[in-house]
């Protein structure tokens, strides 16, 4: 019975806010939930939803789609008329946010966002895994609590999200194109699990540092361009390729390290970085490389390999334009 009511209570409050607008779209139409076939009764009563890894008995849902695979949760404990909504894909769990849903990203004074975790439907549980394409796109929050399941991040996720500074990537390890484009308050990300990193991902982040871990695969073309936040910058040891502009105009960036296996450098990946001073590569064999990839703007630029690999740098038909600041570690 807590569930047939919180039911009706959702219909009632859709009722009420539609009559008085609640600062509405006018072209946003509510969930409905009030169509709910009698045979799925027993659907209904055995879905679960937790909230920050809690089972919230009081927390306002609605379904829209087959058999549930779809719905909305009105997270009260953020402001009024806040609806998200989600879906079960397979075994897990999407946020769909606000391209579908009535959560408007334009709505102000919101300062923490708190996600669905987990839900069990027909006793399976679904954890949530990945946040959908334009999720949150241009909206105005402050801060969004990510649970330890997440693994995705999927294009123009959190796009120019201007008031974002604060989110915990620990988990994640796909982050798509422009997920986090112009989010320029963003800092203390943390990316030491991440795998692939989108193109445009974070550019214009102009506060973040960044530190990756040995699972990194792929940086993507502009990822991280005008992140003027970076001043080291360590690529490591795992099978790497860095794409076109992918740190172009990270003016602060002074110190690079790239690991042994480091793939391909694309085109002026490093371009506009004019306070580099010192590189250091340990691949054994040159990696491919583009043109214009690192600025020369002054007399104390240097690229560092081993000893026994210098004259193999030196010689390699792309690398030779470099060969006079190529230097001994």
């Amino acid at each position: 019975m807590k569930t047939i009511n919180q039911l009706a209570l959702f219909a009632i409050m859709a009722i009420v806010m539609s009559m008085i607008g609640c600062g509405k779209d006018d072209d946003i139409i509510d969930p409905i939930i009030d169509d709910v076939p009698s045979d799925s009764i027993i659907q209904v009563r055995n879905f679960d939803i937790y909230m920050d890894g809690v089972l919230d008995k009081d927390v306002l849902y609605g379904f829209d789609g087959e058999k549930y695979k779809d719905f909305f949760i009105n997270h009260i404990h953020n402001t009024i008329n806040n609806y998200i909504k989600y879906s079960i894909v397979d075994t897990f769990l999407v946020v769909r946010g606000s391209d579908i849903s009535p959560f408007h990203p334009k709505y102000g004074g919101i300062e923490t966002i708190s996600l669905c975790t987990e839900v069990v439907l027909d006793s399976t549980h679904y954890k949530l895994t990945t946040i959908g394409r334009k999720a949150f796109e241009d909206c105005e929050f402050y801060n969004i609590n990510i649970p330890s399941s997440l693994s995705s991040i999927e294009s123009r996720a959190f796009s120019s999200c201007i008031n974002l500074d604060e989110i915990d990537l620990s988990s994640v390890k796909f982050i798509g194109d422009s997920a986090f484009y112009h989010c320029g308050m963003l800092k203390n990300i943390n990316l030491k699990n991440v795998e692939y990193v989108g193109a445009s991902a974070f550019y214009g982040c102009f506060y973040i540092s960044v530190e990756f871990s040995d699972n990194l695969k792929y940086i993507g073309s502009g990822a991280f361009t005008s992140c003027v936040g970076i001043s080291d910058l360590t690529i490591p040891d795992g099978d790497v390729q860095i794409s076109d502009r992918a740190f172009d105009e990270c003016i602060y960036l002074k110190s690079l390290h790239l690991g042994k296996n480091v793939k391909s450098i694309g085109d002026k990946a490093f371009w506009g970085c004019c306070s580099l001073k010192d590189v250091v590569i340990m691949a054994k064999e040159p990696p491919a490389l583009g043109t214009n990839v690192f600025p020369v703007t002054n007399d104390s630029f240097y690229i560092y390999v081993p000893s026994e690999y210098v004259e193999r740098y030196k010689s390699d038909v792309a690398w030779s334009q470099y060969k006079d600041v190529i230097k001994s570690i």
